[in-house]
């Protein structure tokens, strides 16, 4: 039987401590599909379907070595293809997306989430505006107000703990719903698909040998390939 929600919950607050405290930082992202919250990670705009599965992933690879402290181990970044291939296959309206690890001068360099789809953003995740496409960003509307930025402005990246930002600011092209709650872990906008991968290199709080991991997550109906069994998660 698939892990139902509460499960996965007590899974992280088990192991989310050790590693928290040796990256210094108060909620560790993306060594579990629900975070440090109360609850677990909803998307602000959630397509319907029968199944949910949550593959962590290393991009673009896994270390020599796993760190310690990780509840799930990540899949390679090939294999995390493979696995959405599959899914794809099964159903080729499959919702398919990434958390994008950001960090905006506007917010001090605090970590802040946005999701990357594989696709046209979900119907309704907008409120006004387009969908990003690479250098931009849609803002959830709190996060958007929280730093006094509207369609058209550049909103900085602050320099990650290695090396350069990968880009010199975001462009933001749209405003999305407001998550339920304004966490600090919960997403809070959507950066285009190709930029993820830089994103999470550069700002994940999870790295090892020149890797990151991130969460990756699929919704879709229809038959479950045998790849994806073991990710499945109750009660989608």
């Amino acid at each position: 039987m698939p892990p139902n929600r509460d499960d996965a919950r007590r899974r992280v607050l088990r192991g989310v401590a050790p590693v928290a405290a040796a990256l210094g930082i108060v909620a560790l992202v993306s060594v579990g599909g629900w975070l440090l919250t109360e609850r677990p990670w909803e998307p602000p705009v959630r397509p319907a379907a029968e199944h949910l599965a949550w593959v962590p992933i290393w991009m673009p690879d896994a270390p020599a070595e796993q760190p310690d402290g990780l509840v799930a181990i990540p899949v390679p970044e090939a294999e995390w293809a493979a696995i959405a291939g599959d899914v794809r296959a099964a159903d080729p309206g499959a919702d398919v997306r990434v958390i994008a690890h950001t960090a905006f001068e506007a917010r001090d360099g605090r970590l802040t989430l946005l999701e990357a789809v594989d696709g046209p953003l979900p119907e309704g995740a907008l409120t006004s505006g387009r969908d990003p496409g690479h250098g931009e960003v849609v803002l959830a509307e709190d996060l958007a107000l929280e730093l006094g930025a509207g369609i058209g402005d550049l909103l900085a990246l602050a320099a990650p703990d290695e090396g350069p930002a990968p880009f010199e600011a975001l462009t933001v092209v749209g405003l999305s719903r407001a998550d339920d709650g304004g966490d600090e872990v919960a997403p809070r906008g959507y950066a285009a698909w190709d930029d993820a991968p830089a994103l999470v290199a550069a700002y994940s709080p999870v790295q090892a040998d020149a890797s990151a991991v991130t969460d990756g997550y699929l919704r879709w109906d229809g038959a479950v390939p045998a790849a994806v069994e073991r990710y499945l998660v109750a009660n989608p």
